[in-house]
This record gives structure tokens, sequence and C-alpha cells, in this order.
């Protein structure tokens, strides 16, 4: 006999250790230094297990000027109303291997995956958003350290917006 698996409280401290603990091997993408970071479909998979019926999900804005950049809005929306959405981007500086040629597709995983990270409670990255671009990820995190949403932007951050928009010009 199976024992019933109680799910912590949406938001509590055991939250986040909760939904990670949850993934199957094959939903999380396991990184150089060991660490593994939640697939799309894992977190889709989690989010209706979890979150309830999605009655809404797609992309909301796409601009897309390859071979430049293109970028993303998201929303997902569940039965009880919630509405979590996200932006990405992806251009040449943040993309490589085969799928490299398809920005505006990579851009709305990007994107779809942070909405489902933030539906999720979830700090970590997406494999989504550093598969394949680990040695750009790591210098950024080793720059600002941890992702902190009630804290100012760091020097860096702004450096690498201005860098962007500079890009697009």
């Amino acid at each position: 006999m199976s024992e019933e698996v109680k799910i912590p409280e949406y938001g509590s401290e055991n939250w986040e250790k909760f939904v990670m603990d949850s993934f199957l091997p094959d939903e999380l993408y396991i990184d150089e230094k060991g660490s593994g970071y939640p697939t799309l479909n894992g977190m889709r998979r989690i989010s209706l297990n979890m979150m309830g019926k999605i009655v809404r999900s797609g992309p909301i804005m796409v601009n897309s000027t390859p071979p430049l950049a293109s970028y993303c809005v998201y929303e997902i929306e569940f039965e009880d109303g919630k509405v979590f959405g996200a932006a990405a981007d992806a251009c040449p500086d943040n993309i490589s291997g085969n799928y490299s040629v398809y920005p505006t597709a990579i851009a709305e995983s990007r994107a779809e995956a942070r909405a489902y990270r933030k539906a999720l409670l979830l700090r970590t990255a997406s494999a989504e958003e550093i598969k394949g671009n680990e040695k750009a990820f790591s210098t950024v995190l080793e720059t600002t350290k941890e992702y902190d949403i009630e804290g100012d932007i760091s020097p860096q951050q702004i450096s690498i917006i201005q860098t962007k928009c500079k890009k697009l010009k």
C-alpha cells in the first residue's frame, strides 16, 4: 500500500523543496556541477498536478527581428483565475546549438518556462534558460550572486540591459 503524500501549503517554507523533489529524473537538466534545472515539460506536469487545470496558455506578444533577436511575453491562467506571465528573449548571444536558427521558438519556450517557474514559486532557472549557455549563466550568477526579487537592480544587471538595448538600435 502506497503512502499518501501531503502537499505543503502553496508558498510555505517547504513548498519549493517539495516541488523540486517531485520532478522525474528526465524532467531535470543536470549541469556539469550536478545542479538540476527543471524542464518545461516537467513544470507543466507538476503545475497540472499541484495547481489544477490550465484554462489558457500562450504567447500574448511576440516580437521577432531575425537574426538579431526574438522576444516573447507568455501567460498561463489556471482554473482558479490565477494568471502568471513572463518574458524572454533569444538572440545569437544567448542561444547555441542546432536550434539557434529558431530564436522565436526558443524565446517562447523560455518565456513559458519562466511563467511556470513563477507559478510554482521556483527560484532556480529552468533548463530552457541555461541549457547550452552554462558559461554565460555561471558568469552572471557569480557576478550578481543569488537573485533577490525584493532587492535593488545590481550594476551588473544595468550593464547587461544597456548592452542589449544598444545592440537592438
